[in-house]
């Protein structure tokens, strides 16, 4: 896990990066396996934000397939599946933060009188990946 970190974390967080730059901000903090987003985005700047690397490596992935399926030799076809195999390792590392979409749609939709006011829908958000984060800490 620790190599696969290494080789795409930092790409993966810096896509995060620049989704903010898109829209006008600024992350509050990079790591190489988390970054730190402003709390207060509106709903469809975090599912920008948190799914943009998401949507950047099934873009790439589909590419990869496509060249695939249309390499012409061996040393193609190789080339294409390494790099078919590259780009879906680099989504399946996006399955964190397709959660973490899931669950800011899910609180977005729970009526105002149900979640408690100390408790912003964001904050919730980001108690629960804190969470899974000690748990990986942990196993």
């Amino acid at each position: 896990m620790g190599v696969l970190l290494r080789i795409f974390g930092w790409p993966h967080e810096l896509l995060h990066a620049l989704a903010l730059i898109l829209i006008g901000r600024r992350p509050e903090r990079v790591e190489q396996d988390h970054i730190d987003i402003p709390g207060d985005l509106s709903t469809g700047q975090f599912v920008f934000v948190a799914g943009f690397p998401a949507l950047l490596f099934l873009i790439v992935g589909a590419i990869c397939v496509g060249s695939l399926s249309r390499a012409a030799d061996a040393g193609q076809i190789m080339l294409w599946l390494l790099l078919t195999l590259v780009s879906g390792i680099a989504f399946a590392g996006t399955v964190g933060d397709l959660l973490l979409i899931f669950g800011r749609l899910m609180l977005d939709t729970i009526p105002e009188a149900d979640v408690a006011e100390e408790d912003e829908p964001q904050s919730q958000i980001k108690k629960h990946h804190d969470m899974d984060r000690q748990s990986d800490d942990r196993g």
